[in-house]
């Protein structure tokens, strides 16, 4: 069984999205950047601009965000947003 790290998608309301995952591609101000399991702690600002999340090798949720916080601990990623979201099935979720 491979490595995983907790993901949580959350807005000022609600926790949207909450899942394990092998790896998560956030798309930090300074560009875009890989949490995988046991990754250093990191506070970071994000952009625009895609959330991969990858799990048994592939990518199993595509999230777009307008921008936020992502809060990177060796066991979880928690990205913090107020903007619009949408998912790869073409749901969006309207947080204003």
């Amino acid at each position: 069984m491979s490595d995983t790290t907790q993901f949580e998608l959350i807005s000022p309301e609600r926790i949207i999205l909450s899942c394990s995952a092998e790896m998560i591609v956030v798309p930090g101000t300074a560009g875009y950047f890989g949490v995988l399991p046991r990754h250093i702690p990191i506070i970071s600002t994000l952009s625009a601009g895609m959330i991969d999340v990858h799990k048994h090798g592939s990518v199993v949720k595509r999230i777009f965000i307008t921008g936020g916080l992502v809060e990177v601990t060796p066991k979880r990623c928690t990205v913090l947003t107020e903007g619009d979201i949408s998912f790869n099935d073409n749901n969006s979720v309207n947080l204003d």
